[in-house]
């Protein structure tokens, strides 16, 4: 089996410390203090394990949007493997030259009010039938993702950390799984999910075709080596069929359905 990674952070170390170290909203945003410096500078040796990954920016809330962009785009060029997903940004900065049609938004950088200055985003997703990575909070993310589907319903979207709050509480996913359910455009990463019994009831309520593995590297964690020891324990969990799309078909379908080959005018 090959050893992809859906949800893996890239970001340049020295800048990355001194926010950690120096940023105002650090005893903020749990963000910040749920990160390892150390971790971060592991960054190339837990990249040179994988097969392929999606590559979003490392951000913080005063980081540089086109900055942290850039730098994940030359990475995954320098190294010669992994995906770019990156931030979304206001209109002014759309680029329609984009080759995958997947973007990340999350609500530390992202305003769930404002979300028509990011319309030209969501508009080439729409026309491509590409995905958006998605953590939005969690008192409205039913109701924004909602809002999401019904102006854009050719846009898939991806729900980071299966749509958990910050309790990783199984009453709150499971009311997020029961109201999308049914609904074939909505996919779940399982990074930073460390009860099995939520993953285990995500295969039960929606299946495993709509289910990907990520880690949210470099979060949570004190070792990369920490990310392989808890892939090989889900691994051992769960049958093999379903550990197969989990972990390497889904990823594979998705890479492929991002790619833009011929843009809708």
């Amino acid at each position: 089996m090959k050893l992809y990674d859906s949800h893996l952070h890239i970001g340049e170390y020295n800048q990355s410390i001194r926010l950690l170290n120096n940023s105002i909203y650090r005893n903020k945003y749990r963000l910040y203090s749920s990160i390892n410096q150390e971790v971060i500078f592991q960054q190339e040796q837990y990249t040179s394990q994988l097969d392929n990954f999606f590559a979003i920016p490392l951000f913080f809330k005063e980081s540089n949007i086109q900055e942290c962009n850039q730098y994940v785009i030359d990475y995954c060029k320098r190294i010669g493997k992994g995906i770019p997903v990156l931030l979304l940004d206001d209109n002014k900065y759309f680029n329609d030259n984009y080759n995958n049609a997947i973007f990340k938004e999350h609500f530390l950088l992202n305003k769930y009010d404002d979300y028509k200055s990011r319309d030209l985003f969501y508009d080439f997703l729409n026309q491509n039938g590409g995905f958006l990575l998605i953590h939005s909070k969690d008192n409205i993310r039913i109701e924004y993702l909602d809002l999401l589907l019904k102006n854009y319903p050719e846009m898939n979207i991806i729900i980071a950390h299966l749509g958990r709050d910050v309790l990783e509480s199984y009453e709150f996913i499971n009311s997020v799984l029961d109201h999308y359910k049914g609904n074939e455009r909505i996919f779940f990463d399982i990074s930073t999910i460390h009860n099995f019994n939520n993953i285990q009831n995500a295969i039960k309520k929606i299946g495993s075709s709509r289910i990907i593995y990520g880690t949210d590297f470099p979060f949570e964690v004190d070792n990369y080596n920490t990310f392989l020891e808890e892939k090989n324990k889900i691994l051992h969990l769960l049958d093999s069929d379903v550990s197969q799309k989990i972990f390497e078909n889904n990823f594979d379908e998705i890479r492929k359905r991002i790619y833009v080959r011929k843009r809708v005018c």
